[in-house]
């Protein structure tokens, strides 16, 4: 999935919360999450952890995206 269309879910899950949109996001960025979580931290559980922390922020803080970067950049 592109950097436009996944700046285009998260900001419907932002304004409308859609719940569709924003598992759309996780499916297609947590594994790239989680690659980079793992060469960081080199265990797997801690790295899932990482990939859950995330993304509970990126709930918590959705209305701090301003789309001005792309999604990746803010959730990395």
């Amino acid at each position: 999935m592109n950097d436009r269309a996944l700046d285009r879910l998260f900001r419907r899950f932002r304004d409308r919360h859609d719940g569709a949109a924003l598992a759309a996001v996780f499916d297609a960025t947590s594994r790239e999450l989680f690659e980079v979580a793992c060469h960081l931290i080199r265990d797997p559980v801690e790295a899932e952890d990482l990939v859950q922390a995330t993304f509970l922020a990126a709930i918590r803080h959705s209305r701090d995206y301003d789309g001005s970067s792309p999604l990746k950049g803010w959730l990395y």
